[in-house]
């Protein structure tokens, strides 16, 4: 996959968040989305993720050549953020289940061995409401990681993290395939160490 931003811009209301970006993101590289906070970096993240559009310009996403339409990428990304609830209802088991319905685990991977890969084999029958917000954004991560995807988006990801799983969320981004693309929004330098190009947000006011 490849994703090339040709001039793109956002404004909410008469508000311009950023104008003028061009860049490419190609596979097999890591990227960070730097900047203050209000800068951009989550609402740039989320155009890359075509949940938003840009008010101006165009973003164009490749798969060997070919063009995606705008709605089916999500078929080829996994998004993670600290922002994004998960039904607290869900038992561990549950959630993976539902999750696993909609997305591709990587490797074939059943759920009791995604579960046990994160060390929570104890909780699978545990709701999520019960979990501290460090163990939800480990679930969030390791759901992200257990899965076959093109596209890989991180917004602040070691948010509620501890050093031991900030250390394993480091660790895993060594897995992820040399075919996809990583992208970190962040402003914490430890989140991208493993970035090959910074992309900062402010210069685009």
């Amino acid at each position: 996959m490849e994703i090339q931003l040709n001039n793109i811009a956002k404004r909410f209301n008469t508000n311009w968040v950023f104008k003028n970006i061009d860049y490419s993101f190609s596979p097999g590289k890591t990227y960070a989305i730097t900047g203050s906070n209000g800068s951009g970096k989550s609402t740039l993240l989320k155009i890359l993720a075509a949940y938003f559009k840009p008010s101006k310009g165009e973003v164009k996403f490749l798969l060997n050549g070919e063009v995606i339409q705008e709605e089916n990428v999500f078929k080829h990304l996994v998004y993670c953020a600290p922002y994004i609830d998960i039904e607290a209802s869900f038992t561990l088991n549950e959630f993976f289940r539902f999750y696993f319905s909609i997305k591709k685990p990587k490797d074939n991977q059943s759920i009791t061995e995604v579960i046990e890969g994160i060390g929570l084999s104890n909780s699978a029958k545990k709701q999520l409401l019960d979990f501290s917000s460090g163990m939800l954004q480990k679930v969030k991560l390791a759901a992200a990681f257990n899965t076959e995807a093109r596209l890989y988006l991180f917004d602040e990801p070691t948010m509620n993290l501890d050093e031991e799983n900030k250390k394993w969320f480091q660790n895993n981004l060594n897995q992820i395939s040399a075919e996809s693309i990583v992208i970190i929004a962040s402003n914490d330098e430890e989140e991208y160490q493993q970035a090959n190009s910074l992309l900062d947000i402010g210069a685009f006011k």
